[in-house]
């Protein structure tokens, strides 16, 4: 019997060493590749996520919109499901890998887009990038947690190219933005 319990404890030390293991080499792994990092989540979100993402989104509620553009070489059609944070006069959208993506790039070149957000699609133009000091003021102090975890600098500004049919379906509530 005792024997046995010996095997048993050996098994578990086995078993633990070889996760602390693993975690230490994961973690290993992560650090020395932080760089690469963004731009692996980036194309993993691209083929992955955002094709899932795209079913859901610009749903009633929430803040998950798409924004449709064209591409500006291939003149190609483009869906991207976005985050979108409506503001007086149009939108905010986070910029978590800078404005070097290709849908940014795309909507300045073409200066807008038709954005789908709450089941409306609504012309924007004159898009801005502004700095993320500049958007927080304008959105509530839960976007400032959300902006310093996924360490996004710039937001992109849109603005209505012509009003929405009904205001009220794409400004933010009471409920969405408390008083601060």
């Amino acid at each position: 019997m005792a024997k046995q319990r010996g095997k048993g404890i050996g098994r578990a030390l086995l078993v633990t060493g070889v996760t602390l293991a693993g975690v230490g080499a994961g973690i290993g792994l992560v650090l020395a590749n932080r760089e690469k990092l963004p731009a692996n989540i980036r194309e993993f979100n691209k083929r992955y996520t955002n094709p899932r993402m795209l079913r859901s989104a610009a749903s009633e509620r929430g803040n998950l919109g798409v924004i449709f553009h064209q591409g500006r070489k291939s003149g190609r059609e483009y869906a991207t499901p976005v985050r979108l944070d409506a503001v007086p006069g149009g939108f905010l959208v986070p910029m978590p890998y800078g404005t070097d993506t290709d849908w940014c790039k795309n909507i300045q070149a073409a200066e807008g887009a038709t954005v789908r957000f709450r089941g409306q699609d609504i012309v924007v133009g004159q898009p801005e990038v502004i700095d993320v000091a500049t958007a927080l003021a304008m959105l509530p102090p839960s976007a400032g947690i959300a902006a310093r975890l996924l360490r996004v600098k710039q937001y992109l500004r849109l603005w209505h190219a012509t009003p929405p049919a009904s205001l009220t379906d794409v400004q933010p509530t009471a409920e969405e933005h408390p008083a601060q």
